[in-house]
């Protein structure tokens, strides 16, 4: 493993792509309450996710139903350890995984969920106050 400093902006593109494997992290208690926008670049590189979060996440949740993900509980950081581990040892699925990452990432493009969210808030909101 390795950890890079700050990058700016426009190199992001390629440092999402320069990695076998991203981590994201959930601290517990947000579950339902977040999903981190960088899983939104990490699935438009085609990469997989472990998620350090708890499996309620949505990270976990889709990560694991679309195959983009593993889920590690974020109080027992031994299971990361193995998971890094495992998928160092495993290429097929590391690039399995980063398949349905690609596959996955029209569904999460940034532009269809901010219009999903427009579209929610349109829903609940009397027309006269928009």
């Amino acid at each position: 493993m390795i950890f890079l400093p700050f990058f700016p902006g426009d190199k992001i593109p390629s440092v999402l792509a320069a990695a076998d494997a991203h981590i994201i992290t959930i601290k517990r208690g947000l579950e339902g309450v977040v999903v981190p926008s960088k899983l939104y670049g990490i699935l438009a590189a085609g990469k997989p996710i472990v998620a350090l979060a708890p499996s309620e996440t949505d990270v976990a949740t889709l990560g694991a139903r679309q195959g983009f993900a593993i889920c590690c509980n974020p109080d027992a950081p031994e299971e990361m350890v193995l998971a890094v581990r495992g998928l160092l040892a495993d290429s097929s699925r590391l690039e399995a995984m980063g398949e349905a990452a690609r596959a996955a990432a029209p569904g999460y493009d940034r532009t269809r969920e901010a219009e999903k969210f427009e579209h929610i808030v349109r829903s609940v909101l009397p027309s006269d106050s928009l």
